[in-house]
C-alpha cells in the first residue's frame, strides 16, 4: 500500500504541459514466457519502482478477456502481464493503460522491444491510444463542437464535416461536475478500427486546481483486416515515424471540417476546409516535435 501510495502522488504531481503521447498500448507476444516477458519490461524501465517484485500475481484474473492469470502492477491495471496457461496459443499480453504510460518513456518500449527480439519477433500491437493534452486552449473546441451539431442536423440541408466515420458513429455528449458544465465530441464506436475523442480532462479528472484541460485522443485497432493500431506502432518503434507525426497522420485524416456546404454536393474535391481547421493543423505542424518523451 505504501507503494501504490507513492506511485499515485507521483503521478498526481506529473507536470502537466501541452504535449502529444501514447495514452494506451497492447501487446501481444507469441512464444514468450509471462515470467520472461516481464522480467525483461521491468529491466528495460528507467523507473526503479517498475520492478519485478512490485508486480501482484493472479491466478484467476487475466484482466483481458480471454486470459485466466496476470502480473499486475502493484494490484492495478496500470501495467499488466495477461496470460493463459493452457492456451498458449493465445500468446501472452501486455496491456499499459493511461496510468500506467506515465510511468515509462518512448526510450523504455525501445529497449524493452529490441530485448524481446532476441526471443521473439512474433508480436502485434492489438491497440494504441495516442492523445493530444491542452492546457492553453488550443484546441478548437467550441468550433469543433458547434460544426459537428450543425452536420448531425440532418433537416438543415447543410454539411460542414467530411469523414468516413458514418454519422450514426458520431455524438455529442455533456458532463457536469461541481457546478461545471463541459461538452464532448466522439468520432467512432467502442472498438472502432480508427476513432477520436474530444472530451474535458478537468471535468473528468474533477481537478479543481487546473484552469482548463481538453484532451483529443486517437484510438487505433488491430482488429479483422484493419492493423491501424500494428502498422503506426511499429512505423514509430523503427523509428520511421514520432508519436506526434502519427498522431497528426491520423486526426488530419479521420476527420475534415469544412465550411457550410450543400448536403446535396457530393462532390467533396470542392469543399474549403474551415479556417480554425486550418490553424489547428499548421499548429501541429509547426510543433511536430513537441511531445512529452
Amino acid at each position: 500500500m505504501e507503494n501504490l501510495q507513492k506511485v499515485e502522488n507521483s503521478l498526481q504531481n506529473i507536470e502537466l504541459e501541452n504535449a502529444v503521447n501514447i495514452d494506451w498500448l497492447s501487446l501481444n507476444f507469441k512464444n514468450v514466457q509471462a515470467e520472461e516477458l516481464l522480467e525483461i519490461f521491468c529491466n528495460a524501465t528507467n523507473d526503479t519502482n517498475v520492478s519485478f517484485e512490485n508486480f501482484v500475481y493472479n491466478d484467476d484474473r487475466g484482466f483481458v478477456t480471454g486470459y485466466t492469470h496476470s502480473y499486475s502492477y502493484l494490484g492495478t491495471p496500470y501495467i499488466v502481464i495477461s496470460f493463459c496457461p493452457t492456451r498458449s496459443e493465445m500468446g501472452v499480453n501486455i496491456q499499459i493503460t493511461g496510468q500506467g504510460c506515465k510511468l515509462i518513456y518512448f526510450d523504455d518500449l525501445i529497449r524493452f522491444l529490441e530485448e524481446t527480439s532476441k526471443i521473439t519477433q512474433d508480436y502485434k500491437c492489438n491497440r494504441l491510444d495516442i492523445s493530444f493534452d491542452d492546457f492553453n486552449r488550443i484546441i478548437p473546441v467550441k468550433e469543433m463542437i458547434e460544426s459537428t451539431i450543425k452536420d448531425l442536423d440532418v433537416c438543415s440541408g447543410v454539411r460542414n464535416i467530411i469523414s468516413r466515420i458514418k454519422r450514426d458513429m458520431i455524438s455529442i455528449y455533456t458532463n457536469h461536475w461541481n457546478g461545471y458544465t463541459s461538452e464532448n465530441l466522439v468520432f467512432g464506436k467502442h472498438r472502432s478500427a480508427r476513432s477520436f475523442r474530444l472530451y474535458d480532462k478537468k471535468l473528468e479528472q474533477k481537478r479543481l486546481d487546473i484552469d482548463y484541460w481538453y484532451r483529443l485522443e486517437i484510438e487505433l485497432r488491430t482488429k479483422g483486416k484493419s492493423k491501424n493500431a500494428d502498422i503506426a506502432f511499429k512505423q514509430f518503434i523503427n523509428g520511421e515515424k514520432t508519436i506526434y507525426d502519427l498522431f497528426y497522420d491520423n486526426i488530419s485524416t479521420i476527420v475534415t471540417f469544412t465550411k457550410d456546404y450543400k448536403s446535396s454536393n457530393t462532390d467533396f474535391t470542392t469543399q474549403k476546409m474551415a479556417n480554425f481547421w486550418i490553424d489547428f493543423l499548421d499548429y501541429l505542424t509547426s510543433h511536430n516535435m513537441y511531445y512529452a518523451k
